[in-house]
């Protein structure tokens, strides 16, 4: 037990080992380093802030009845390129202020920050490693709260390739995640898991790539009553087929099986159950002119539902336009739905076997005004049906970014 405590206490630093044997050597090999500081002002109006149903505005008894405020966001990160041969280091951090009109308890900072090695050892295998760490306002249309809490997500991740023969390959992708998320009535509540895809892909037959997913996933709950351990396996056939240069085709298809127990120190039994279910999706990409393309899946997957101990099966699909008429403008048309079905009791209140239809839609513009500014105006809807009655809402975001970069590709500015 010792010896797997301190294994997961030394993964996030795993990446950073890497990063510091490769710089080391890097000199030797003549290391090229891209250096890119960037900033961002933001002003966001966000219609129901609170994500509160119509009828049930956040602070009645004040008669502060107001769902939507105006948001000042500003953003200050840079990233760091260093790259030798075929391997590249990635570095990557950024801080965030959100200044609210009305509601300036919710005023705070985010940070986030992490890298990526991607490596090569010849023609056969090469690889990526990867950390970051981020806090982030807790999603309040989630936690049902009207408080401010800053959830911390550590995600330490690795994605290795191995060329078996010409026409067989294997895939191996592991993963630790951390997760801190504070809910009202549980200041400590979180969970940590691991989990492992394993992938064999046969690459033999012109414009098609085929083969077997398998992917197992062990976590735990904590800080809450009724913390429970969960253990997920999913197994799928995939495929990736290229029809021409304008389309493609990707496919997986297979059933994944969640398995959830009580952790030894409970008492109290809960209803949360087991989650078995048919999962996979199915993606199209099609490149109507060189100006235009449209993505569209479809998906059907079991997840954890992130403000309770809960597994959730999510069925739904999700479309984009993309139009680039000329180099300076880029337009974004997206549209989700799904429909969510959280297993077992709330954390957050007691109601069992929730319910949830959502359906967002976002216009993204995007304008290179000169070479080192960039203007992104936004509009975003969001809409959630549920048979729990204090998580249906609805809300419009509207926005605009400024973002001043040294480089074409610039941070990206989270939408809220």
């Amino acid at each position: 037990m010792n010896d797997q405590v301190s294994w997961r206490r030394c993964v996030p630093t795993v990446p950073l080992c890497a990063a510091l044997v490769l710089l080391a050597g890097a000199g030797r090999a003549h290391a090229a380093i891209d250096f890119n500081p960037q900033g961002a002002v933001s002003a966001i109006h966000n219609t129901n802030v609170f994500s509160r149903s119509a009828d049930q505005p956040p602070f009645p008894a004040t008669g502060n009845t107001e769902l939507g405020d105006t948001i000042l966001r500003y953003l200050v990160g840079s990233t760091a390129d260093i790259s030798w041969g075929l391997d590249r280091l990635r570095l990557t951090a950024q801080g965030e202020r959100f200044d609210y009109n009305r509601f300036k308890e919710l005023n705070h900072y985010e940070s986030k920050f992490g890298g990526s090695w991607e490596w090569y050892l010849g023609p056969r295998l090469n690889g990526t490693l990867g950390y970051t760490q981020q806090r982030t306002m807790a999603p309040l249309a989630d936690t049902l709260s009207e408080q401010l809490a800053i959830q911390t997500d550590k995600v330490t991740s690795g994605d290795f390739s191995y060329l078996l023969t010409p026409r067989w390959r294997i895939d191996l992708q592991p993963l630790w995640h951390d997760f801190e998320s504070p809910l009202p009535l549980y200041p400590n509540f979180g969970n940590k898991e691991t989990s492992l895809i394993v992938a064999l892909k046969y690459l033999g037959i012109h414009k098609l790539t085929s083969g077997l997913r398998i992917e197992y996933m062990d976590g735990r709950y904590h800080g809450i009553i009724d913390a429970t351990r969960y253990h997920q396996t999913t197994a799928q056939l995939t495929a990736n087929y290229a029809v021409s240069g304008f389309s493609s085709f990707d496919g997986a298809l297979g059933y994944t099986n969640r398995k959830n127990d009580f952790a030894a120190n409970q008492l109290v039994a809960n209803q949360l159950g087991d989650t078995k279910a048919f999962t996979g999706s199915l993606g199209l990409h099609r490149a109507l002119s060189v100006k235009t393309a449209a993505d569209l899946r479809l998906f059907r997957e079991v997840e954890s539902y992130v403000a309770g101990a809960n597994s959730e099966i999510s069925t739904g699909g999700e479309a984009s336009l993309q139009w680039k008429p000329d180099v300076k403008f880029t337009f974004v048309l997206r549209y989700r739905m799904a429909t969510q079905s959280i297993q077992g009791t709330l954390a957050i209140a007691n109601f069992t076997n929730r319910t949830d239809r959502v359906s967002d839609g976002e216009l993204d513009v995007e304008y290179h005004v000169l070479r080192w500014l960039t203007l992104r105006p936004y509009y975003m809807r969001d809409l959630r049906r549920s048979n729990f009655h204090d998580a249906n809402f609805n809300s419009t975001v509207v926005g605009v970014d400024l973002i001043a970069h040294l480089k074409e590709q610039a941070l990206q500015v989270q939408r809220k």
